[in-house]
């Protein structure tokens, strides 16, 4: 604007481009700027306070101003204005003149020259700044330079005028009336919001004055002339009777503001026209009639029901020897709504920084703070009025005199910054903020600084439990890694013991090294199974579904299990394995014996394990009555093994998780035995405890409960001569698609006296039923063509009368393919008692009563799916019973001997075999 404002050398002065408009018109198009929240609340607090201060400075002007010249009037009120003006504006100069009739000078009605006031004087407009302000449609403003451009204007050259802002008075038809500036010696900056309203507000009294001086000077001259003038005069007047409340006269001017015409006007009172309540109007007119007052702010009533904020200069006049009271009307409304205007700005930006969720402090160049919001309060615990009695460092942990001298320069060449930080509660209690500060220039005095803090400790304890969640993960990955090896050694081990001993078996003829290698490789086979059981049961507790069984057992029969399975494996190591049994432990007991197996093997497993020298000790005992029909029994396992560490303890119950890493290769073992005996004792509604020290053994406590039985079914866990007989001559279907599992299962069949039929298929099978009697079925689950369930729903339904028609792909029905068995199978001569048949062709008719009675053949499930809800659905399929691989040959005998005994397959209809 400075640039604009100045002329050229060789080019005539020109009007300067109009300022800036208010900067609460700025609000609405800098709030359509896209910024982040923390520089927007920045801005607004910036602004707030700019506002603030800008309204005060307005407002005290004004009020000063309004103050002083309320009793004056004309000339005094001039001066006393310019005075005022220049104060408020901070400049040297300032005048009001009013323009003489021939418009070639001004009437410098006031001027404040320095510090003291000037008479009145003539100005010669031409070639001055005031001659561009009073054609100006707006502001005039040379911020420097004045002399330069116009080196015409004597007064101007002779004060040493830098810089002038002065603005043409007109009356309501546009007519210039005069001009009110100010000037100073110094370069004066682009005017401020309160500058440019103060200049207005101003002006806009000195043209009421100026038309009322006008006009009273008219009214005065002569009173023969005053009807003319009344009539001319463009200014609203009224002329009022100060006893009755009646309008004697109104101005053409009057009569088109209101709406009325003069002739009614002159019939009304002015409480038709004032808005203020009778009494209050009434005391309004006697100050007025004793001269004690001649400005008012009234709201007037016009003739469309609208209303207009006026102000109204008044003062008495003896018209043809009557006392009246003239009245001036100016319409100030629009300067109203812009003083509302700029209230209801101040408010809306007070209400931003006091409901804002950050603490917002003003500080001035010492540290001290000169006002904060309630956010302050509520992260310091203090009071506004506590804070207001303190300095940034007494909040800030990390700031003293010196650092807070640091900031603040470096605030002066940056402008802002923004830090983490510490502050002090009330309580003492340290709270991590945020710090965005910025420097705030002030038109007086030192610069300020503004801080928005805020509360980061939300943020700070998220950014916590994420490094610790990361930490986590990154932890559980290496155990997932060191666990994915370590079972990778685990089941290639097995494995490989199991293939090593199976190729010294093809390549040894003699029977008892093949005898040693075989049971090697059962050994490596059971080693295997319970690793992959482990694996089960976890993955089935951590998902909640594992069940317990509470069946009938007998105690003394599982702890003769465990001295059985563990004394060989001791006695290799040079252990002692002793197993005491409390005598007053009931024989029969119910609960889920294979969970306390499971859990006794681990911890005896384990004990055998990492003890090199002394015993391992398992003892029972009865520790009491958990009512009265059952009881509690502790299980305690003891060895004098290497030990654990105190800080290791909790470490040995998390999954994949030994003592020592260094242990998983000295010693075997995924790290699952102690996670899933802690999971299986809590399901057991029991109690798990370890006492240890390295080099002293360790010590294991589990106490479970358990009801009280009168009987147990005995359960063979080896081949029994009964189950022998039983299966001896016997006529079983096997139907499994594995070559290997086939020849398996039917070489141990046969070596049991039984004679076997194969299919490798589900509809094979059915057709091997259709085709011939058999005592048992054997049935795989998963197999091509079609799978064991629906083969055995297909039994069930024939037996029942229904028909299915079933057809052999590729090749004559029942067929068994040439390449389904090892190539390297013994001759037939080497195998005892019977041999394995494929599945017969072709499907003859059979008699319905044959259907009938092969309902009952027993089938078995003999399948690898050992998940949660198998077994009943496969018994739902009409399955009589229920196997997982890999088995056990007497678990195998002893399932096959006791279905044919239960359902006496043998005994026939008399009909059906006559």
């Amino acid at each position: 604007m400075q640039a604009a404002s100045r002329a050229t050398d060789n080019a005539a002065p020109q009007p300067p481009s109009p300022p800036s408009a208010p900067w609460w018109s700025d609000v609405a198009d800098d709030a359509a700027l896209v910024i982040p929240a923390a520089a927007l609340l920045l801005w607004l607090a910036l602004r707030l306070h700019q506002a603030r201060r800008a309204l005060g400075r307005a407002e005290s002007t004004l009020r000063s101003i309004v103050q002083v010249t309320s009793p004056l009037v004309e000339e005094e009120f001039f001066q006393m204005l310019v005075q005022q003006l220049a104060r408020g504006l901070g400049a040297r100069y300032a005048l009001v003149g009013e323009l003489r009739d021939d418009g070639d000078y001004l009437r410098v009605l006031a001027a404040w020259l320095g510090n003291a006031p000037a008479e009145p004087f003539d100005y010669a407009l031409r070639g001055t700044p005031c001659a561009q302000a009073l054609n100006a449609p707006d502001l005039c403003v040379f911020a420097d330079g004045v002399q330069n451009t116009f080196p015409e204007a004597e007064l101007h050259v002779s004060l040493g005028i830098r810089s002038y802002m002065g603005l043409g008075l007109r009356d309501a038809r546009g007519n210039a009336l005069g001009v009110l500036a100010v000037f100073h010696d110094l370069p004066m900056a682009l005017p401020s919001g309160e500058g440019t309203a103060i200049m207005r507000i101003l002006a806009g009294r000195a043209t009421a004055e100026l038309e009322r001086l006008r006009a009273g000077r008219t009214l005065r001259e002569s009173e023969a002339h005053y009807r003319s003038l009344f009539e001319n005069n463009h200014v609203v007047a009224l002329l009022i009777d100060p006893a009755t409340k009646a309008i004697r006269d109104a101005s053409p001017a009057a009569a088109e503001f209101y709406g009325w015409p003069r002739t009614v006007l002159r019939t009304m009172h002015i409480s038709d026209i004032n808005t203020l309540p009778p009494n209050a109007l009434r005391g309004e007119l006697s100050s007025a009639a004793r001269g004690e007052k001649q400005r008012f702010r009234f709201r007037h009533r016009l003739a469309d029901g609208s209303t207009r904020d006026v102000e109204s200069n008044t003062g008495n006049l003896v018209l043809h020897g009557e006392a009246l009271l003239y009245s001036i009307i100016t319409d100030v409304t629009e300067q109203r709504r812009a003083e509302e205007a700029l209230r209801r700005s101040e408010l809306r930006l007070r209400m931003l920084v006091e409901s804002a969720g950050d603490a917002i402090y003003l500080i001035d160049g010492a540290g001290r703070i000169l006002d904060a919001n309630p956010e302050a309060e509520h992260q310091t615990g203090h009071t506004r009025e506590q804070l207001l009695r303190m300095n940034l460092i007494d909040i800030d942990e990390r700031l003293d005199r010196r650092a807070f001298a640091r900031l603040r320069a470096n605030l002066e060449k940056r402008r802002k910054t923004t830090f983490e930080t510490t502050h002090r509660t009330q309580g003492g209690i340290p709270l991590p903020v945020e710090m965005r500060m910025a420097l705030m220039e002030e038109e007086e005095g030192d610069p300020l600084l503004l801080a928005i803090v805020r509360d980061s400790s939300t943020r700070k304890q998220a950014e916590c439990e994420l490094r610790r969640a990361k930490e986590a993960a990154e932890a559980a990955n290496r155990t997932k890694s060191e666990f994915l090896a370590n079972m990778s050694h685990e089941i290639r081990t097995p494995l490989n013991g199991i293939m090593g001993m199976l190729q010294l078996l093809l390549e040894d003829p003699a029977a008892a090294m093949r005898k040693m290698y075989a049971g090697a490789a059962m050994q490596s086979c059971r080693r295997l199974g319970l690793l992959l059981g482990d694996i089960l049961d976890l993955s089935r507790i951590e998902a909640g579904k594992l069940e317990l069984h509470d069946e009938p057992f007998e105690a003394r029969a599982v702890l003769d299990e465990v001295r059985g399975l563990f004394e060989g494996p001791a006695a290799e190591r040079g252990l002692a394995l002793r197993v005491v049994v409390d005598e007053r432990i009931p024989r029969h007991l119910s609960g889920d014996a294979m969970r306390l197996r499971q859990v006794l093997f681990n911890l005896v497993g384990n004990a055998v394990k990492f003890t090199d020298e002394g015993e391992v000790a398992v003892e029972a005992w009865r520790v009491q009555a958990t009512r009265s029909r059952g009881c509690r029994v502790l299980f305690t396992v003891r060895d004098t093994g290497i030990g654990i560490a105190d800080d290791r303890l909790d470490d040995i119950f998390k999954p994949f998780v030994q003592g020592e890493t260094a242990s998983t290769r000295r010693y075997q073992g995924a790290g699952l035995g102690l996670p899933i005996v802690r999971r299986l004792v809590r399901l057991m509604r029991g109690t798990i405890a370890v006492e240890s020290a390295p080099g002293q053994g360790t010590a294991f406590s589990v106490s479970l409960p358990f009801r009280f039985v009168n009987k147990v079914e005995e359960t063979a866990t080896d081949l029994s001569t009964a189950d022998v007989m039983t299966l001896r001559g016997r006529s079983i279907l096997l139907a499994e698609d594995d070559a290997v599992n086939r020849l398996a299962v039917t070489r141990l069949l046969e070596n049991m006296g039984a004679r076997v039929t194969t299919a490798d298929n589900g509809e094979r099978a059915v057709q091997a039923l259709m085709a011939a009697d058999y005592d048992c079925v054997l049935m795989d689950i998963q197999m091509p063509v079609m799978d064991g369930m629906e083969a055995t729903r297909r039994v069930r339904a024939l037996a029942r009368g229904e028909t299915a028609h079933l057809a052999a792909p590729g090749g004559a029905p029942g067929t068994m393919p040439p390449d389904t068995m090892p190539p390297d199978e013994p001759p037939a001569a080497e195998r005892r008692h019977a041999r394995a048949t494929p599945a017969a062709q072709g499907s003859p008719g059979l008699d319905p009563r044959t259907l009938r009675t092969r309902s009952t053949t027993p089938i078995i499930a003999l399948t690898a799916h050992a998940m949660r809800g198998d077994r009943e659905q496969f018994l739902a399929a009409g399955m009589d019973g229920y196997l997982t691989k890999p088995v056990e040959a007497a678990t195998l005998v002893n399932a096959i001997a006791r279905a044919i005994r239960e359902q006496g397959l043998r005994e026939y209809d008399p009909e059906a075999t006559a």
